[in-house]
C-alpha cells in the first residue's frame, strides 16, 4: 500500500469511526460526497485544503492526521529533517519544525518563492504568530469587514495574526522569503488556499 493509499484508507476508517457518513462529513467539509467517495478511494486530487479542512472535522493535528510521528515525543528536529507538508513548485513551501502530534504548541517554516502571485489564507482557528528569517513579505490582513491593513515585513520582524482572520502572504524582492510561524494545536488549521 503507498502512502497515499494509506491516507485514503485512515480517512475512511477515521470517518466511520466517528460515526460520519459521507453526507454528514460533506455538510462539515463544504466538498460533495462523490468527491470525497473518490477521495476515500484513492480517486480525487488531494490538496491542503482538503487535509486541512478534515483535520478540523476530525479534530485531529495535521501531523496527527498524516501520521508523521503520532506516537513520538520529539524535542529536537534536525535542519533538513523537517517534513513537508505542502509545496506549489515555484511558489511556497511549508515544512514542520515541529514533531509529535501530544503537543500543544506547533511550528512551521513557510518559504515563500519570488513572483507576482499572493497566497491567500481563509481564517485558521488559532491565533499565529511570525517571524520573517530572511527576504521580504508583503503580509495582509482581511478584517471581518474586507478591510485590508498591508506590511512590508522584512528580516528580523514578526507578526501576529488572531484567529478568525483572512490574510495573505507574498515574497517581495528577488530572494525567497523563509519565516517561522507557531500556532497552538489542536484544533487545526480550517482553510482554503488559493492564488490570484
Amino acid at each position: 500500500m503507498t502512502d497515499m493509499e494509506a491516507i485514503c484508507d485512515r480517512i475512511k476508517k477515521t470517518r466511520k469511526r466517528l460515526n460520519l457518513t459521507l453526507s454528514s462529513l460533506a455538510e462539515k467539509t463544504g466538498f460533495s460526497v462523490s468527491y470525497l467517495s473518490k477521495v476515500e478511494r484513492n480517486q480525487g486530487n488531494l490538496s491542503l485544503d482538503v487535509f486541512l479542512k478534515l483535520c478540523a472535522v476530525f479534530d485531529m493535528d495535521i501531523e496527527e492526521f498524516l501520521s508523521f510521528s503520532a506516537d513520538e515525543d520529539i524535542v529536537h528536529v534536525r535542519n533538513g529533517e523537517n517534513r513537508v507538508i505542502y509545496q506549489k513548485e515555484g511558489l511556497l513551501k511549508y515544512e514542520l519544525i515541529t514533531s509529535g502530534s501530544k503537543k500543544t504548541l506547533k511550528g512551521l517554516r513557510v518559504t515563500l518563492y519570488p513572483g507576482k502571485k499572493y497566497k491567500i489564507s481563509m481564517p485558521h482557528t488559532t491565533d499565529e504568530l511570525g517571524y520573517i528569517l530572511e527576504g521580504e513579505m508583503t503580509f495582509v490582513i482581511i478584517d471581518k469587514n474586507e478591510k485590508n491593513t498591508q506590511y512590508h515585513l522584512k528580516s528580523g520582524d514578526s507578526f501576529y495574526l488572531y484567529a478568525g482572520l483572512k490574510h495573505a502572504l507574498k515574497c517581495c524582492g528577488t530572494k525567497p522569503c523563509v519565516s517561522v510561524w507557531s500556532y497552538s494545536s489542536p484544533p487545526c488549521f480550517a482553510l482554503t488556499d488559493y492564488f490570484h
